[in-house]
């Protein structure tokens, strides 16, 4: 157990699934070759210390190979049978629809707008019945799950929407509304009014609770407009990365890999489950220390020689969004500068991201009452002399701080 972390605190942990690909056809060596993975992968899980073990799935699309129902059929017999043996309620179980959760041959006659005029014009409340047809079949098997809805625009939806379990805000986004086909890269879109719509909050609000976010693409497969910023409207991923602590993807298959971090906010960690016995598939488990806002996590890798799945990577008190470290009332932001100069020697941290730092710790300390101002500025100040080259800025305004203070005091 991370040395960091009281045993008194109580951790979630989240297994993290993605692109299952359940066939359902009559190829009796691929029942085989796919009941050996996801067996092996029950028994691995079971086999994990008890601080391990999951209490929350989170899916990230593709439930069944091309939307067939004999692919939901079989996925729901095998993860009835997680589960049960994980002891995971219904409650727990969080999916987004992934490519192969849409209708295709409806979505053929649809039109993939390319301006995002066109895009928020069309992606926009009520949400169309035609959208809502492509998604029919992955529709009824959350609910032969017996899983609970979303809540959206005051309803109910299996689709896109939020949810809240053990005190963690889920968010499930769609980026399939204009999933057609192979030539869907560059082309998406997840819909910025959608994600208004559900009124998260930034979370620099320190009320926020933790929130994760699920969709299926990653970035590459979106419209630019949903990627970068032009004249008023903001980027879509950007928008939602700034409102969400940890961002679940799938569909690219790619081995286990670090996170990414979004928008200098989220955490994105992505996942691809299975191809085939002899591919490298993977899985992760992250496990949420909500209390201190960090995270741990495990990736694992199936190895297709020794018909096993293996620990591939681990990182332990891996940091949220540091400005919600002020929750705590014993937080001190010259610590927080010494612990970020650390890290950046010891992880090569960027310059911008040492300097975001810098800033909240400014942000923080100008808030503080002249009685306790002086002796915060001159205490960070003399943390971050010995950088002053790099931190030049910052330094004058410590230095203006402390005469203002100094000034308002007499």
């Amino acid at each position: 157990m991370n040395q960091t972390l009281t045993q008194s605190e109580n951790s979630i942990v989240i297994l993290h699934l993605s692109d299952l690909h359940f066939d359902g056809n009559d190829n009796c060596q691929d029942s085989i070759d796919r009941q050996g993975v996801f067996g092996t992968l029950i028994d691995e899980i079971k086999s994990l210390d008890e601080e391990w073990r999951p209490n929350i799935v989170c899916i990230t699309g593709d439930v069944a190979y091309q939307n067939k129902q004999s692919g939901y059929e079989a996925s729901i017999e095998w993860l009835n049978t997680l589960l049960h043996e994980l002891a995971i309620e219904k409650e727990g179980v969080f999916f987004c629809p992934g490519n192969h959760d849409v209708n295709r041959v409806k979505a053929s006659f649809l039109v993939r707008p390319d301006k995002v005029k066109d895009a928020d014009r069309i992606l926009s409340l009520p949400i169309a019945d035609h959208f809502k047809s492509l998604f029919a079949r992955y529709e009824e098997f959350c609910k032969t799950l017996s899983l609970p809805a979303y809540c959206f625009n005051g309803s109910q939806e299996y689709i896109v929407g939020k949810r809240s379990y053990k005190d963690i805000n889920f968010v499930c986004n769609n980026s399939c509304w204009c999933s057609m086909d192979e030539d869907d890269k560059g082309s998406l879109w997840l819909g910025l009014n959608f994600i208004k719509s559900l009124g998260l909050p930034e979370i620099s609000n320190p009320r926020f609770p933790i929130t994760i976010a699920l969709f299926h693409h990653p970035k590459e497969y979106y419209n630019e407009s949903e990627t970068n910023r032009y004249g008023n409207r903001e980027s879509t991923i950007d928008y939602l990365s700034s409102r969400c602590h940890i961002i679940l993807t799938g569909h690219t298959h790619g081995r286990p890999r670090k996170p990414d971090i979004i928008h200098d906010n989220a955490i994105k960690f992505s996942g691809g489950c299975y191809i085939s016995d002899q591919y490298r598939n993977s899985c992760s488990l992250i496990r949420l220390w909500p209390e201190r806002m960090c995270i741990d996590y495990r990736q694992y890798e199936w190895d297709g020689g020794q018909s096993r799945w293996t620990k591939f990577y681990e990182e332990l008190d891996y940091k949220l969004r540091i400005i919600e470290k002020f929750k705590n009332p014993d937080y001190q932001p010259a610590r927080e500068v010494q612990q970020g100069i650390e890290a950046e020697a010891e992880r090569e941290h960027s310059l911008k991201e040492i300097e975001e730092i810098h800033k909240t710790i400014f942000d923080h300390i100008t808030s503080l009452d002249n009685t306790k101002a002086i002796d915060h500025y001159e205490k960070n100040l003399n943390v971050i002399d010995a950088h002053r080259d790099k931190y030049k800025e910052t330094i004058k305004q410590i230095e203006l701080l402390i005469l203002e203070a100094k000034d308002g005091r007499t």
